[in-house]
């Protein structure tokens, strides 16, 4: 008989146990519906936010002069706010086609001096005075 009483502690552990682990079961289930919602609720304001920061921005002025235009870009990656303020009209592809052709050319011009500058300096460093 001290086999059978055994036996049936063993199974009313065993039984407390899975009753234990169902309620732990069951509580962490309510906890991630939780923060699945509170997650949600972080993503739809984020939308919000990056969607108002992506409407253009709505000139009431009508002079001639251009005007000073302020807007703010929010990156996904970084909390960093980065203003940017144009007081000129936008340029025409053209335009920056040509800015960005004279850029090139004064920097190949650039390099073509410093590296005429290193020459001219490893051939003086290569004298030895004796």
């Amino acid at each position: 008989m001290s086999n059978r009483s055994e036996l049936e502690s063993r199974i009313a552990e065993l039984q407390a146990a899975v009753n234990g682990l169902t309620e732990e079961l069951v509580e962490t289930k309510e906890r991630v519906r939780i923060l699945e919602t509170e997650v949600d609720e972080q993503r739809a304001a984020a939308e919000a936010a990056e969607e108002t920061a992506e409407q253009p921005i709505v000139e009431t002025d009508t002079e001639a002069e251009p005007a000073v235009r302020e807007w703010t870009t929010k990156s996904d990656d970084h909390v960093e706010v980065v203003k940017h303020e144009r007081n000129e009209p936008a340029q025409t592809d053209e335009e920056t086609d040509n800015s960005a052709t004279e850029t090139v050319t004064d920097a190949d011009k650039s390099d073509e001096s410093q590296d005429a500058d290193s020459d001219a300096s490893a051939e003086e460093s290569d004298i030895i005075v004796a």
